[in-house]
């Protein structure tokens, strides 16, 4: 039982959320407040917590900006403080987590970023909940509709693309046929240049 606590820790720094966070067990009678002081390496305030609580007064604490701390001062305002546990976690490298970094935020986690318990703070598109597992069906809907109208676009590519090979083998088709009829006419002209010099020679032929 404590009226006062100072707990001297050595370095915590806190970056990775944007968001306030902060819950307990409020008692309903209303007794029992208490408050968390953070202080900086020359004794400055930093972050102050007022809260009450019954069995635990903190259940999680988020801190919404970059706070480098060296004391934790708990102050008893009413009541009294039976303090059981203390835990303080500093950062890790994302996309680790936990007490000794070794624990890997999930995918769906918005960055791979989370909370030292493996909660994410923001989810990929198309997840939600606290750990970004569930999937969100408007936004399958419009996944599977933008799906389809790139496959639609891309059959009709596609058959933009056929059409012009079959028009272009075509022409090419009736181009070949004309030069072979052409040549065709020519060098049988040029094979018998004496047939027509005779029929030339023998006038038109009598009734």
């Amino acid at each position: 039982m404590y009226n006062n606590m100072l707990l001297n820790i050595h370095r915590v720094v806190n970056t990775l959320t944007n968001e306030l966070c902060f819950k307990d067990f409020s008692r309903e009678d209303g007794h029992g407040t208490f408050s968390v002081q953070l202080l900086d390496s020359v004794e400055d305030l930093v972050f102050n917590i007022s809260t009450r609580g019954k069995d635990v007064f903190v259940q999680k604490a988020i801190f919404g900006a970059i706070y480098s701390f060296r004391t934790v001062y708990i102050r008893v305002l009413s009541g009294t403080l039976h303090l059981c546990e203390v835990e303080i976690y500093g950062d890790c490298q994302k996309p680790y987590y936990g007490p000794t970094c070794q624990d890997i935020c999930y995918l769906s986690c918005l960055d791979q970023v989370c909370t030292y318990e493996g909660e994410c703070f923001s989810c990929v598109p198309g997840h939600s909940g606290i750990y970004c597992q569930d999937r969100n069906d408007s936004d399958y809907v419009t996944l599977a509709a933008r799906a389809t109208a790139e496959a639609d676009d891309s059959s009709h590519t596609e058959d933009y693309s056929l059409k012009n090979i079959y028009i272009a083998m075509l022409i090419q088709m009736v181009l070949l046929m004309c030069v072979l009829f052409i040549g065709n006419k020519y060098f049988s002209a040029q094979s018998n240049p004496r047939a027509d010099a005779a029929l030339l020679s023998r006038g038109p032929s009598k009734p």
